[in-house]
């Protein structure tokens, strides 16, 4: 906004951090005066995206729902699906329309809607390859009993990676 209003034509933001690439993507169309570019990485790694021309490619939509799949996913370090990555999450929201308009819509409110909620949860199931279910509860018990049952008993003792099981 700030090199907007001082009427620059490139605007140039260098981070390593990939919240800054969706925060970007998802401002890029409401500024179309500028060309925003995004220099990331370093040495041989080191590029300059042209988010700007990357967005035009989407929808508004679209860019707001990649911003919140990342916020939803959270970072690769302390990511909020272990195992899990970012490919199969933004693979899923590409293939299923639904999920991105659900993800559009987290952040316009303080109050999260039972029926986003739901969709969520759904989102969620999906992420772990079980499309069919759409409750975390559900999923986590089924999960559960793979992990830990035999002939429909319970053997806490296996050794068992809970944070393998989906968030609550």
């Amino acid at each position: 906004m700030y090199g907007k209003e001082k009427g620059y034509q490139y605007i140039r933001i260098k981070s390593p951090d990939s919240d800054v690439f969706f925060i970007l993507l998802h401002y890029a169309l409401t500024l179309k005066e500028v060309v925003i570019l995004f220099d990331t990485g370093t040495g041989n790694k080191q590029r300059l995206i042209n988010i700007t021309e990357l967005a035009e490619n989407y929808t508004q939509s679209h860019c707001t729902a990649l911003m919140c799949l990342h916020a939803y996913t959270r970072c690769d370090t302390t990511s909020a699906f272990k195992g899990v990555g970012k490919v199969k999450p933004l693979k899923i929201l590409q293939k299923t329309p639904k999920f991105a308009a659900m993800l559009s819509r987290l952040g316009e409110e303080w109050d999260i809607t039972e029926d986003l909620i739901d969709d969520l949860e759904e989102f969620t199931c999906a992420i772990y390859g079980r499309a069919r279910i759409h409750q975390v509860d559900e999923l986590r018990h089924i999960r559960i009993k793979e992990l830990c049952a035999k002939e429909d008993q319970l053997y806490p003792s296996r050794n068992v990676d809970l944070g393998s099981l989906p968030p609550c």
